[in-house]
C-alpha cells in the first residue's frame, strides 16, 4: 500500500526564548500514515509533537528531512490543502466575531465554490458533524465546547482533506464529550475514508482511535508500532510510564 503521508528523518531547530540559543525540537523523526488509518503520536508536553505537526502542515520551518504526500515531496513551508488541522482549543481557533455561516463560508470561497452551492455544502458539513443548521447565525461563544470542536472539524472538512491532523483535539473536553467526539471521528473516517494524525499526551485517549502508535520524547520517537502491540507489550520504559499514568496500573 502506498503511504498517504511519509515523513523521513525530519529535524526542526527552534530558537529558545530570551536568546538562549537553539534547541532541536524534532530530531530525526520518520514514520508513515496509510489511507484511512489513524496514526497516534503520544508524549508529554514539550516532547515535540505539536512542532512536528506544524512542520508537516507548513506552519513551522523544517531544518532537514523530507515530507511526502502520496509519494510526492511537499515543498518546505508549503501549506497543502489535502492536509487540514483541528486544534486543541476550538474557541481560540474560531473567529469570535464571525457567525457559524461565515466560518464555514470562508474555506468554500477559497475552494472557489459558486455562491449558490455554498449553502448546500454548509448544510452537508453541519449534518456530517451532527449540528443543526438553525444555528447558522450564532457566534462561537454561544456554543458549548463540544459543539465548537464539531464546528472546527466541519471547517477542516470543508477543504475536502484526505488527512486531518488533530492536535490535542480532545484534551479541552470533559470525558463524556470526548467519547462523543471520538465516535464522530470514527464515523467520519469510515464514511469519508479519512486518515488521522492524532496527537495526544494520554495513551488512554487514543486507544479506540489508533491503528499505529508512536511515542515521542525529547524530540525523538522512542517507540512505534501497531497499537495492539504497543499497548500490550510496550518495550520502552517511557512508554510503560505513560501507560501506567494513563491507566493508573
Amino acid at each position: 500500500m502506498t503511504a498517504l503521508l511519509r515523513v523521513e528523518n525530519l529535524c526542526v531547530t527552534l530558537n529558545r526564548q530570551h536568546g538562549k540559543g537553539m534547541i532541536e525540537a524534532v530530531s530525526d523523526v520518520s514514520f508513515s500514515i496509510n489511507p484511512a488509518e489513524t496514526f497516534a503520536l503520544v508524549g508529554q508536553s514539550g516532547s515535540g509533537k505539536t512542532t512536528l505537526a506544524r512542520a508537516i502542515i507548513g506552519l513551522c520551518p523544517v531544518t532537514s528531512g523530507s515530507i511526502y504526500y502520496c509519494e510526492q515531496r511537499i515543498g518546505i513551508g508549503r501549506i497543502f490543502r489535502k492536509i487540514q488541522m483541528v486544534f486543541q482549543n476550538p474557541y481560540r481557533s474560531l473567529n469570535p466575531y464571525w457567525s457559524l455561516e461565515e466560518i464555514l463560508t470562508e474555506p468554500l470561497e477559497i475552494l472557489g465554490l459558486p455562491k449558490p452551492e455554498r449553502l448546500l455544502r454548509i448544510h452537508g458539513l453541519l449534518d456530517a458533524v451532527h449540528l443543526s443548521s438553525r444555528a447558522l447565525d450564532k457566534r462561537p461563544q454561544r456554543f458549548s465546547g463540544g459543539e465548537r470542536q464539531r464546528i472546527a472539524i466541519a471547517r477542516a472538512l470543508a477543504m475536502e482533506p484526505e488527512l486531518l491532523i488533530c492536535d490535542e483535539a480532545l484534551s479541552a473536553l470533559d470525558v463524556t464529550v470526548q467519547a462523543q467526539i471520538i465516535a464522530l471521528f470514527l464515523e467520519l473516517q469510515k464514511r469519508l475514508q479519512l486518515a488521522y494524525l492524532f496527537i495526544a499526551h494520554d495513551l488512554a485517549v487514543v486507544e479506540r482511535l489508533s491503528h499505529q502508535v508512536a511515542v515521542m520524547k525529547s524530540g525523538q520517537i522512542v517507540e512505534q508500532g501497531p497499537s495492539a502491540c504497543v499497548y500490550a507489550q510496550a518495550q520502552h520504559p517511557y512508554t510503560r510510564a505513560l501507560l501506567n499514568a494513563s491507566y493508573r496500573l
